[in-house]
Formats: C-alpha cells, structure tokens, sequence
C-alpha cells in the first residue's frame, strides 16, 4: 500500500514550482519586483514594469505648454 500525499505536501511542492518559475522571471529595475505581466518594457539596460514607467516617466502635455 502506497502512502498518499498530504494537503501540506502538495502545496509543498506546488510552491517550491512556482518559486523556480519566478526566479526565471526578470526584475523591475526601478522597484525590484519580479516582473509577472505578459510583457515589460526596457530603457537601455534595464527592464521596467508598467507602473514603474508610468510612475517615473509619464508625463502630460499639459505641464509642459507655455501660455
């Protein structure tokens, strides 16, 4: 008789999965954070998530127009 596995060793093993795909993700420049969307951008070097280049590099129009 073969012995089952419990809740705790299948979540166990569930994480230990997840945490090598997540290192094979790459990291936000900015914030550090693994990146997990489809898809990131790169100025330069270095990878950026969307909300890191929305925060640090969008800017509006409308600060900049002389009046």
């Amino acid at each position: 008789m073969g012995i089952l596995a419990d809740n705790y060793d299948l979540w166990s093993r569930w994480d230990a999965e997840r945490t090598q795909a997540l290192r094979k993700l790459p990291r936000c420049g900015y914030c550090g954070e693994t990146i997990t969307e489809d898809y990131f951008y790169t100025l330069g070097r270095t990878n950026v998530c969307e909300s890191c280049l929305n925060k640090e590099h969008r800017k509006y129009t409308e600060d900049y127009v002389e009046g």
